[in-house]
Formats: C-alpha cells, sequence, structure tokens
C-alpha cells in the first residue's frame, strides 16, 4: 500500500471530526469515505488512539513552533506577551476547524481521555506543550520589565490560555453568524494590555 493511502486517510479523518467529531470518526466511517477496506485503515492505524495522534499531535507541535518562532527575538516581557499574542491568534484563526478539534471538540465525546490515551498524553503531547511554556516563561522572565508577581510558568500558561478563549469566542460568533460587536483587532489589544498590566512592571 502506498504512503498516499495514509495521506487520505488522515485527510478525511480531519474531514470527519469537522464535521461530527471524534465520536463519528470510525474505521468503517474512513473506510466507506475512501472506497477501501476497514483492514486497509487498520494497516496504517492500529486503533483509533494512534490515528488521532497522527492527527492532533502536528498540529500541537506547529503551535508550539510558531510560538517560539515568534518570541526568538524578543528583549522584554511586553513584547513577548505582544509577539506571543499575535501568533498564537494568528495561528488558530486561520483555521478554526483545527482550532476546535485541537481543544473543543474532545471534549464533546463521552470519553475522551480514553480516545487519546494516558500514554500519547505523556509521551508525545506534554513535552510538547511544556516546550510551549518553558520557552515562553523564559522570554517572559528574562525581560527586565517582568515584575515576577506570579511565577513566570503560571504567566505563560495563563497567557496561552486567554488566547485559547479569545478563538473560542470568536470560533463560536462565526459558527452561529453573529458578528461580535468588537472587531477581533481591538480584543487582542486590549487582551495585550491586560496581560502586560498584571506581569510587567509599571511604567
Amino acid at each position: 500500500m502506498s504512503n498516499s493511502t495514509k495521506e487520505r486517510i488522515l485527510a478525511v479523518s480531519r474531514e470527519i471530526l469537522i464535521e461530527s467529531g471524534p465520536a463519528a470518526l470510525t474505521f468503517d466511517a474512513i473506510a466507506k469515505r475512501l472506497g477501501i477496506t476497514r483492514q486497509a485503515v487498520i494497516y496504517w492505524f492500529a486503533s483509533k488512539q494512534l490515528l488521532l495522534r497522527a492527527l492532533v499531535l502536528p498540529w500541537i507541535r506547529a503551535e508550539t513552533e510558531t510560538l517560539i518562532e515568534a518570541i526568538a527575538s524578543t528583549t522584554s516581557a511586553q513584547s513577548t506577551i505582544e509577539k506571543a499574542v499575535h501568533a498564537l491568534l494568528r495561528f488558530h484563526l486561520e483555521d478554526l476547524d483545527r482550532f476546535r478539534q485541537m481543544y473543543l471538540g474532545i471534549q464533546l465525546d463521552p470519553k475522551p481521555a480514553k480516545l487519546i490515551g494516558r500514554e500519547t498524553l505523556n509521551q508525545d503531547i506534554h513535552p510538547v506543550t511544556a516546550k510551549m511554556y518553558e520557552s515562553l516563561a523564559e522570554s517572559l522572565s528574562a525581560g527586565s520589565d517582568f515584575n515576577g508577581s506570579v511565577p513566570a510558568r503560571q504567566a505563560a500558561v495563563s497567557l496561552h490560555f486567554s488566547v485559547l478563549g479569545h478563538c473560542m469566542m470568536i470560533g463560536l460568533a462565526e459558527a452561529i453568524e453573529d458578528p461580535l460587536a468588537q472587531p477581533t483587532s481591538a480584543l487582542s489589544r486590549t487582551l495585550i494590555e491586560m496581560l502586560v498590566k498584571g506581569i510587567c512592571k509599571a511604567g
């Protein structure tokens, strides 16, 4: 079997995830859509956990790489906040379907921990997110304007979570075709200002 079959399986799996969520992602559904046998799917992915890993892990790695690249040349906590927020927002808002499957879709399945698997979380996903938070924390704390009111790692996680919350609400507004009263650019500026006030020294 050619490697193109594997890529087709991943592409169709993404489509099913976006359309119907993780519960609908079955080997039978993939095989039917591709016109191949269930065994052909299993040849490439022996379990649903391995399939989800192959879908989700590259997305998480890409998010981490995007952030690390954005803050690589920052010289202050404020510039780190600004570049991190803008980079994360761009990354997620350019593909809201991907964002929904990374952070929202899995929560709608009755057994999300089983879907991903503890081994994948511990061995594959946690090291990547740890790298993201460690890099962001290091960049924040290296700035002379970092106020230290909260640990740098805690500030890094809170920054990331805050951006994800923005993306969630922007995605919701888009999904229900109910435009936000405030433009995304204004909301991102406000978020940055709030983070700067909490993380950086005054003045």
